[in-house]
């Protein structure tokens, strides 16, 4: 009799602490599934809003954009229950966390179209990180890939120095517009530019914004199988507050705009400050643009961030590289580390027949 009073006496303080455990991991489960549904059926709204809609979509676009790692969270959440001897928190946090994590790593393969034309464009984009100015890494990765367009984001004037050199044998066709800091661009080519580039720095009055990035953003055209190809170096602002937050809306309404009237065919690639599951990103798919990675890669093809401690985190895809449905991706893949806190995506595209993408 005193022995088994000893092992209740021993087995309370377990009990008391499971109950406490699974106390506080149900407020957490409730209040991350309430904020990743609320967050999931909140509307996308590139335009101007009052000011509480915008607090809250902040929110929804954070949750949305951490939606994997809160899915990691929930699952984890499944086995404290599991532990706790919660059978229904288990099932909840569990069955939450697969939803959250499994859409995030399986995506349908892409098909090929029955037909496109021979000549091939190879793009390479690069967001540099404006304090890294070690550019071995880079340079070998170009070498490999051989693109015919190279995109710059974060292109400093250091860079330019050393790039500008490496490059300019084989990509005699060049347009920049570097400075310190994080919104200098250029564009290298192996190809002829149609016209004089792009450069836009004005103000887009229209939205109540600048253009996007706060600083230039560059378009060139080139001749692809005798198809006039739009190519735009994108760099968004990144919303780490709700002021940048209104301000990258802005640039993605602008970036819209641009898709809708584009002519032919059309790349915007670069280091857009927006994962996939964005309300932004779903807009400028709805504009009429294709990411290029979603129809070539398995699994989450992360491009952020390759830099301190936070490379060992599990990363997001914040750099793309979007293309009009008259362009047909052939092969699209995310490049290794440069010292740069974003990896490099490099995409070969070829010219659809009209009468190909006509049917979409």
């Amino acid at each position: 009799m005193g022995s088994k009073d000893a092992f209740n006496d021993k087995s309370r303080p377990r009990g008391s602490v499971r109950t406490a455990v699974s106390a506080i991991l149900w407020l957490g489960v409730a209040l991350c599934v309430l904020v990743l549904l609320a967050a999931w059926i909140t509307p996308g709204r590139l335009e101007d809003a009052g000011r509480a809609f915008t607090a809250w979509s902040f929110v929804a676009f954070m949750a949305r954009t951490f939606t994997f790692h809160a899915g990691l969270a929930l699952l984890a959440a499944c086995l404290l229950g599991l532990w706790c001897r919660a059978r229904r928190l288990a099932v909840l946090a569990g069955v939450s966390g697969l939803i959250a994590v499994v859409p995030a790593c399986v995506r349908p393969p892409s098909l090929a179209p029955d037909g496109v034309l021979d000549e091939t464009l190879t793009i390479f984009s690069h967001n540099l990180l404006f304090i890294n100015t070690d550019m071995t890494r880079t340079l070998a990765q170009i070498k490999d890939a051989d693109p015919d367009i190279i995109l710059f984001q974060e292109y400093t004037p250091t860079h330019h120095a050393a790039l500008s050199r490496a490059l300019v044998a084989e990509y005699p066709y060049e347009v920049h517009a570097y400075k310190d800091g994080s919104y200098g661009q250029a564009i290298y080519s192996k190809l002829p530019f149609l016209d004089q580039p792009t450069i836009t720095t004005s103000v887009c009055t229209a939205l109540g914004a600048h253009a996007p990035g706060n600083g230039p953003q560059i378009s060139v055209r080139v001749l692809l199988h005798d198809e006039p190809v739009t190519i735009s170096n994108v760099h968004t602002d990144a919303p780490g507050s709700v002021g940048l937050y209104r301000d990258q809306r802005h640039q993605f309404a602008w970036l819209c705009d641009q898709a809708r009237a584009s002519r032919g065919p059309a790349i915007f690639a670069g280091d857009f400050n927006a994962t996939n599951s964005s309300q932004h990103m779903a807009a400028l798919r709805e504009s009429g643009m294709t990411d290029a990675l979603d129809a070539n890669m398995l699994g989450r093809r992360c491009t952020w961030c390759d830099r301190t401690l936070l490379q060992w985190a599990p990363g997001i895809r914040i750099d793309h590289v979007m293309h009009s449905r008259d362009l047909w991706c052939e092969s699209a893949r995310v490049g290794t580390s440069t010292g740069s806190d974003h990896l490099p995506v490099i995409a070969r595209f070829r010219v659809q027949h009209p009468m190909n993408y006509a049917r979409w």
